[in-house]
């Protein structure tokens, strides 16, 4: 409806118009044409029946999110309001986010984790033909509503700085893993760092046309060399 009252008013070289707002019906009457005249009376009646549809729209949309809002609050929740809350409390998580995983997804019961991607259109479309094999992305055959929720949870996973607490879904980034050794994350960055200056020296040793022997004995003399 927004798009259809964009089209009225783009025929008549009115602009600056933006359905959404509370003024729209104030700034209907301050429209005017490209010739500076007011909307002509048929073009403005359509553009109010379509104001009418759209406000009330707006008005169902108002009621869904009370209702859904409600849910998240309930003093005493159904099996399905308790998931809804559970999720509502993690820290990424929002009440709509919460709300669509459970109404498409947790209420019904799948085999496997397979089963739910294959549900929510996130399976693997791989390509092969002869020596050629390559992924092509996802399927997206399946519920929309529910792929657009994980797929949006995944990339703030992916890109939001972790933070590790109590109701945090964001992991531990590689970064923290380096830096701490002694937790058994990684080998560290102290002991990085002299493999990385053994591998450069080793190059350039070889680039001097020296043999791989040669290298490797030149390497492992090298003061504080960790090499064999």
């Amino acid at each position: 409806m927004v798009n259809r009252i964009a089209a009225v008013l783009a025929t008549l070289g009115a602009g600056d118009y933006n359905p959404l707002l509370q003024s729209r019906r104030r700034r209907l009457n301050e429209l005017r044409t490209g010739l500076g005249e007011p909307l002509p009376p048929h073009a403005r009646a359509k553009i109010e029946r379509l104001l009418a549809r759209l406000e009330l729209v707006l008005a169902h949309i108002t009621e869904l999110e009370r209702e859904r809002d409600a849910v998240a609050e309930t003093a005493a929740p159904d099996h399905a309001a308790r998931m809804i809350q559970q999720l509502a409390g993690l820290r990424g998580i929002g009440v709509q986010s919460a709300t669509v995983l459970v109404r498409e997804a947790f209420v019904r019961r799948f085999a496997n984790g397979k089963a739910l991607g294959s549900y929510a259109g996130l399976t693997a479309t791989p390509y092969s033909s002869g020596g050629l094999e390559r992924e092509q992305g996802i399927g997206k055959a399946g519920n929309r509503r529910l792929r657009s929720v994980m797929v949006e949870l995944a990339w703030a996973l992916a890109t939001l700085p972790a933070r590790r607490g109590a109701g945090s879904l964001v992991p531990r980034t590689r970064r923290q893993d380096r830096k701490a050794p002694s937790q058994g994350y990684g080998r560290g960055a102290r002991t990085q760092a002299p493999d990385r200056a053994l591998a450069v020296r080793n190059r350039r040793c070889r680039a001097r046309g020296r043999c791989y022997e040669a290298c490797d004995l030149a390497v492992s003399r090298t003061p504080g060399s960790t090499a064999a």
